[in-house]
């Protein structure tokens, strides 16, 4: 959780001034050029807290934990913790059902929808205004501004927090490409690297060897987690070595061959659908000596560990099937799958 820590008590100068000249302000935040994303947010929600009138203005990243706040000011003086660590989700949870609407609570406890809600009753949050944060066409997250007595939001003060939210949206997406293209950069200078070091190859078969696959990995997978991209492997144990690199014909530019060092060979396939799997299979069998055994699986980016442990189990207990099982040369395992 990432906080402000700069003292409430010296909001920034953008953030003077009366309620009615919100957008003015947010126009003189935007060409003054904050520095860097963090400090637009920082600036951004002080200044929702102040023209507002309100506690406390929350980012929140939605994860399988539930709501994360990333970014927050509060007034000065206000007991802020409870709601960075625990925020009202039932407000933010209405958010993300009507994500094309801001959220307007003007008197929590008087309202039909939210007077018996527990967590509003109990944690005293009266006044609310909520938006969501959106990248790449979905919800992401969501901005919150909270107060603890009821309030007249005038039409104005709604569209402001609307307006902050798409512009921290668009700042959240920008951060998020900054970030892909210096993985990529960080990959082109491993893979540069790798075509340079001999240690990084079989001296059997002349193919990559388990270190290059490591560094391979680091280069490439976390950039997959990051797009939700899923990615086909195949385990194959081909009767000889120099089978193997005859296989490098049936290869698009994009896969790896990798020797594991133990008679199998993994191949890791970016693009290719499980569908195609078979038919790259039945290629690589014609230029192996008789039945190729084989396994092949979906590495997940949500369900998959970042080092290929989970894949590589399915696979390993797949090609053990396959071996065992001529008829079915070809064994797919599924993510999730048992192995054992």
């Amino acid at each position: 959780m990432t906080r402000d820590r700069r003292s409430p008590a010296s909001p920034p100068a953008i953030v003077q001034g009366s309620r009615e000249a919100g957008f003015d302000a947010l126009l003189e935040l935007l060409q003054a050029g904050p520095s860097d994303a963090t400090e637009l947010f920082s600036n951004s929600l002080g200044l929702l807290v102040e023209r507002l009138d309100m506690d406390l203005a929350m980012l929140t990243r939605i994860t399988d934990l539930g709501y994360e706040v990333f970014w927050w000011r509060a007034r000065p003086g206000f007991p802020a913790e409870p709601f960075l660590f625990s925020p009202v989700s039932a407000f933010y949870d209405r958010v993300l059902s009507w994500p094309q609407r801001t959220l307007v609570i003007r008197d929590a406890r008087q309202d039909p929808a939210w007077r018996q809600d527990p967590a509003v009753v109990t944690r005293g949050v009266e006044s609310f205004l909520g938006a969501p944060l959106w990248e790449g066409g979905e919800v992401i997250g969501t901005l919150g501004v909270q107060g603890s007595s009821p309030r007249d939001f005038k039409h104005g003060e709604v569209a402001l927090v609307a307006a902050v939210a798409k512009l921290l949206s668009k700042t959240l997406e920008i951060e998020d490409l900054k970030s892909q293209l210096q993985l990529a950069r960080e990959a082109l200078e491993l893979s540069s690297a790798v075509v340079e070091d001999s240690a990084l190859q079989s001296n059997a078969s002349g193919l990559p060897n388990r270190h290059y696959l490591d560094v391979w990995m680091k280069a490439n997978l976390t950039l997959a987690r990051r797009n939700r991209e899923s990615m086909s492997l195949m385990l194959i144990r081909p009767r000889h070595a120099k089978d193997a690199r005859a296989m490098l014909e049936s290869l698009r530019g994009a896969d790896l061959m990798v020797d594991m060092g133990d008679g199998n060979f993994l191949l890791v396939l970016p693009g290719t659908q499980p569908e195609g799997v078979p038919i790259l299979h039945a290629r690589l069998e014609e230029h192996s000596e008789g039945l190729l055994g084989a396994a092949a699986t979906q590495w997940q980016p949500e369900e998959d560990d970042l080092h290929l442990r989970s894949a590589l189990q399915r696979l390993r207990a797949g090609l053990r099937e396959s071996i065992a099982d001529p008829d079915n040369p070809l064994r797919w395992s599924a993510s999730g799958e048992d192995s054992i």
